[in-house]
């Protein structure tokens, strides 16, 4: 048998044995089915076999940055300042960040965001964990702007409408880097278009800084960027940084 927990928005939450082969929609029905204030759109699926495949992965990436910090020039419009004790002290605080950073294992899905239900044609695996949200209310816009917070969702309200809220780009944030972690784990990116995109609840916004400023954060941020959610290790990058 298969031993599967869920959580969160289902009328029985709990660990539930299935046959090898059971669907994912088959289980919410078995846990009573979902609550009138589900968000099946977010939903989080944990999986054992996924989290190993990115370990993997991140443990590659941890070592090419490490390679590259050791062996390549750090060249920046301001070599003097990013060459200093304290920022290169600041750029091995990123990389022990990035190392620490534990893979979620999460099975990325595609719902529309009004969803009523999870997906139908997901067989479940051993030790899975679901968990299933409420809507959520806010947004979130972090990075490179003047007030980094979390705003109440507005509905109608495009991607660059809140990053206004947020005291629109600074001067050292990327405008053709902004990218969105969707609530359902996606992430979007699609340059300066992104901006008109109509924001969803839950989203995540993240204005990174401008990869000119050094060869380092151009290249840690795409080692990076391409195994982990954006977010962090951009954030990271960001911190640093400033």
């Amino acid at each position: 048998s298969v031993l599967i927990t869920i959580s969160g928005e289902v009328a029985r939450p709990g660990r539930y044995y299935v046959k090898p082969g059971t669907r994912l929609a088959d289980v919410v029905l078995e846990a009573g089915g979902l609550t009138a204030d589900a968000f099946p759109y977010a939903s989080v699926i944990t999986r054992e076999s996924v989290k190993a495949q990115q370990r993997q992965s991140f443990d590659r990436a941890v070592k090419d940055m490490e390679l590259l910090l050791t062996t390549q020039p750090l060249v920046s419009v301001n070599r003097a300042q990013l060459s200093s004790a304290g920022s290169l002290t600041m750029i091995r605080s990123v990389v022990d960040q990035m190392r620490k950073r534990e893979p979620t294992g999460r099975l990325v899905f595609d719902l529309p965001v009004n969803a009523t239900g999870l997906p139908g044609d997901v067989i479940v695996e051993n030790s899975d964990s679901v968990f299933v949200p409420t809507r959520p209310v806010t947004i979130g816009v972090f990075g490179a702007v003047p007030s980094p917070a979390s705003f109440a969702y507005r509905d109608g309200e495009t991607i660059g409408d809140f990053v206004k809220s947020a005291g629109g780009i600074q001067k050292l944030g990327d405008k053709n880097g902004v990218f969105v972690v969707r609530a359902n784990g996606k992430v979007v990116a699609d340059g300066r278009r992104v901006l008109k995109a109509p924001a969803l609840p839950g989203d995540l916004i993240f204005v990174p800084v401008d990869a000119a400023r050094g060869e380092f954060w151009a290249r840690l941020r795409d080692i990076s960027g391409a195994l982990f959610s954006p977010l962090v290790s951009a954030a990271a990058i960001t911190n640093a940084v400033n």
